[in-house]
């Protein structure tokens, strides 16, 4: 548009000289040019001209440019909802796109963040395990009542409140009444009800059961390496004065209508959920959904990277990604980066360069081939896992600034200098930057996320979401995605 700018304003320049200057009597020089030289009259006459066309050229170049695309965008939608492999063979709903706006940034996808529980798996439990004491119980079902058989007896409990479930507490409690005797019932992750028991009865429990401590952790990575997602029990019988007290607080608490409600009843929640009596264990199954390992495997033949996020054990997290496909049996390696972040890096970079010169390839040239051509070497690429815990992601700014001096100065090359560390930093604080914004306008309701509540949001504040699945129990998910597809390979994938 700006070549026919220049070429419409020399033409109009030309004529003007040659012809125009004939019509003058009509169209006469603006009062202000006259008092100035030629040379500055022609100058601002170029310019004005040249503004003029381009207004004039504006309202049809771009506007049918922007058409065009609009019309190609609305196109690539229709083929998604066309496509006969988006059609899900149980239910024939057919897949469907909400938005033209990023049709063409699909392709683009490099990193898939997805959550656990809900995503890859179907978010339906069922008990499989229990243990108390030394002795593995197994059932078929758990019942949800007040009212319970014990022994052939049927019992009824008065439930007097409930000490709800949050991210930050990670255990939830009841409070029921038997026979006149008032119990404190607790179930939650096993790091929290630990802290919560008394220690002499954990070690009581240990002595009695003739079990070690190391045992009893044993015991823990036992059921993890199953696939099973532990829940420890405990129980406090309470005085009636001691829980009348108590009670007249949390009652007092609940009447709070203002922002702290939700702290003050955490500090009243601890006071009382403390000094318990360990109970036992169980181990509870979340099976996959269909289709995932096959979506996953997909996923990876197209070079695209996979990080599963979940807050169960280390253990059962190894596990559920060998199930799922995640990882498998062609990795050299699988690296876990421990609480010493900068020790565990340059142990599993020291182990990978001990990997690739044991394969007689020489370090600094593979380095530089994945480095430079990454996409055309997916097979090296994918010869590693990695498992980042909590304590490894808790990184001090301290830390983070002496990730070059990990290798001496004989190892470093052209590929890791300070230069490019720099320019990672800078990247860094941009996508910071970005994230926070996204996790903003996403707690507004303005973008979609894989969870089920706010929690599950919270959950991938550090994290922007590429697309992630959708899962197939709860089907309303479809309605905040943009792109939203059912196929008999894939039970759900929902793009983002």
């Amino acid at each position: 548009m700006f070549i026919f700018d220049l070429l419409s304003a020399l033409g109009s320049g030309l004529w003007s000289y040659y012809v125009g200057r004939f019509f003058e009597i009509y169209l006469p020089t603006p009062t202000f040019l006259e008092k100035l030289n030629s040379d500055i009259q022609a100058t601002i006459i170029s310019l004005i001209t040249i503004l003029s066309y381009f207004i004039l050229y504006s309202n049809c170049v771009p506007i049918s440019l922007y058409v065009s695309i609009e019309l190609v965008k609305i196109g690539q939608s229709l083929f998604i909802n066309w496509d006969k492999n988006m059609i899900s063979t149980n239910n024939n709903v057919r897949g469907k796109c909400r938005t033209t706006a990023l049709a063409e940034d699909l392709g683009q996808i490099e990193h898939i963040l997805t959550d656990k529980t809900g995503t890859l798996t179907i978010n339906f439990f069922k008990f499989r395990l229990c243990l108390i004491g030394e002795k593995f119980y197994l059932e078929e079902r758990t019942v949800d009542s007040i009212k319970l058989e014990i022994h052939g007896k049927i019992e009824i409990f008065k439930i007097y409140c409930t000490l709800e479930f949050t991210n930050a507490r990670k255990r939830m409690s009841i409070i029921v009444e038997n026979n006149g005797n008032i119990y404190l019932l607790s179930k939650g992750a096993d790091d929290v009800i630990c802290t919560t028991c008394e220690l002499q009865d954990l070690e009581r429990m240990k002595i009695k059961q003739n079990l070690e401590v190391v045992d009893f952790i044993i015991t823990f990575q036992f059921i993890s390496s199953e696939g099973l997602r532990i829940l420890c029990m405990s129980y406090k019988q309470l005085f009636k004065k001691e829980f009348d007290d108590w009670y007249e607080k949390y009652t007092n608490a609940c009447k709070i209508i203002d922002g702290k409600k939700s702290e003050r009843l955490e500090i009243i929640y601890s006071e009382i959920e403390r000094d318990m009596n360990f109970l036992g264990i169980t181990g509870i199954e979340d099976r996959l959904q269909d289709g995932v390992c096959e979506t996953l495997a997909k996923l990876a033949s197209i070079n695209i990277k996979v990080w599963m996020l979940t807050g169960d054990k280390l253990e059962t997290a190894v596990n559920i990604g060998y199930s799922c496909g995640l990882f498998n049996d062609t990795l050299v390696e699988v690296f876990k980066l421990s609480e010493n972040i900068k020790e565990s890096i340059k142990n599993c970079l020291d182990k990978i360069k001990e990997i690739i010169t044991e394969n007689n390839y020489d370090y600094d040239e593979y380095k530089k081939m994945l480095l430079d051509h990454p996409s055309k070497h997916p097979e090296n690429i994918s010869l590693f896992g990695l498992i980042l815990t909590g304590e490894s992601a808790d990184v001090s700014a301290e830390e983070s600034f002496n990730c070059p001096k990990l290798y001496k100065d004989s190892l470093r090359s052209r590929y890791f200098n300070k230069r490019v560390f720099a320019i990672c930093i800078l990247e860094s604080f941009w996508n910071s930057f970005v994230v926070f914004f996204v996790t903003l306008l996403a707690t507004w309701g303005q973008t979609s996320s894989t969870g089920h509540d706010l929690n599950d949001l919270q959950s991938f504040y550090h994290f922007i979401m590429a697309y992630h699945f959708a899962t197939v129990t709860l089907r309303d998910t479809k309605l905040l995605s943009m792109f939203f597809s059912w196929s008999e390979y894939e039970n759900s994938l929902s793009l983002d």
